[in-house]
């Protein structure tokens, strides 16, 4: 299940329904280089590099292995399924597919991952609603 956060720069009195924001704070808490504060409401950007260290050694070691590939294989289409599943796990993991989205403007969804490259470190947001999403491109 992925989810869909709706955030905010000012801060709000009370988010008002908290039926996913615990699994939010579950699966962002070991994320290094964002900070999430329950209490506030609030995701904070500290440090973008760090946050997103494994995310590209995974990357790095999923085209490692696509090196592999030769070119008579790329041509005949041996390795077909193999290249396939490679640029899908690239994919997964430079956006952060399946995970959590970030509402930037009604009906405006994309990956947190994007929303933090977009984003500068320091940036500190306030969440508006916690909802479960279906993104459409996946």
């Amino acid at each position: 299940m992925a989810l869909k956060i709706k955030i905010t720069n000012r801060p709000l009195a009370q988010l008002t329904d908290k039926t996913h924001f615990n699994e939010l704070g579950y699966r962002i808490k070991d994320n290094s280089g964002i900070v999430f504060n329950p209490d506030e409401c609030s995701l904070a950007i500290t440090d973008k590099k760090q946050y997103f260290t494994n995310g590209y050694n995974k990357f790095k070691r999923q085209l490692s292995e696509m090196q592999a590939t030769t070119l008579q294989e790329f041509a005949d289409g041996d390795r077909h399924y193999f290249i396939d599943l490679c640029i899908y796990t690239l994919d997964l993991i430079y956006n952060g597919k399946l995970d959590i989205y970030v509402e930037v403007e009604e009906d405006n969804v994309i990956t947190l991952n994007n929303w933090i490259r977009r984003a500068e470190n320091g940036m500190k947001v306030y969440i508006v609603g916690v909802e479960e999403y279906t993104p459409c491109d996946t």
